[in-house]
């Protein structure tokens, strides 16, 4: 499952990684002119989950989490 909202004109979107049998939740965003690829940044911390519900649970706290987007896309994070 992908979260997402517009931060600073960005498309930020947190999604749900499984590797290894576990999940975790990276962001991706979008830059807000659409002239790039899309780009991913790991959560700072990079917790893991035993189960999807709960990854996504948290994801959804990274989203509120993130303060600002940086010009090359780069998401500004409180304390997560």
């Amino acid at each position: 499952m992908t979260q997402r909202q517009t931060i600073d004109g960005f498309d930020v979107r947190c999604t749900v990684l499984k590797r290894d049998d576990r999940f975790r939740a990276g962001v991706i965003t979008v830059p807000n002119d659409g002239s790039a690829e899309a780009r991913e940044w790991s959560v700072p911390g990079d917790r893991h989950f035993d189960n999807e519900v709960e990854a996504e649970r948290y994801g959804r706290y990274v989203l509120l989490g993130i303060q600002g987007v940086r010009p090359s896309g780069e998401p500004l994070f409180t304390v997560v």
